[in-house]
């Protein structure tokens, strides 16, 4: 995702090292401080559970859903 609107966070250095590195990275933060613009920006494609149709299809075989994504996945509003 390109966006010249975009400010850089600290979490995009992390990110940079991690996504190499590690299988599944968790952003944590208060609501609207940037966790899914950021991870967009990383991500290759994405998963929305907020939307009912992909959530019921996640919770029916996450595996499947997973394996046909192109990684790295964003799995967003996943609680």
């Amino acid at each position: 995702m390109t966006d010249e609107t975009y400010l850089s966070r600290y979490a995009d250095e992390r990110l940079a090292t991690l996504i190499e590195e590690l299988p599944a990275i968790m952003l944590v933060g208060p609501r609207g401080c940037g966790k899914t613009t950021t991870a967009q920006r990383w991500a290759r494609s994405i998963i929305q559970l907020d939307r009912p149709e992909k959530a019921e299809a996640f919770s029916a075989a996450p595996d499947a859903v997973l394996a046909a994504q192109a990684p790295p996945t964003l799995i967003d509003e996943w609680q």
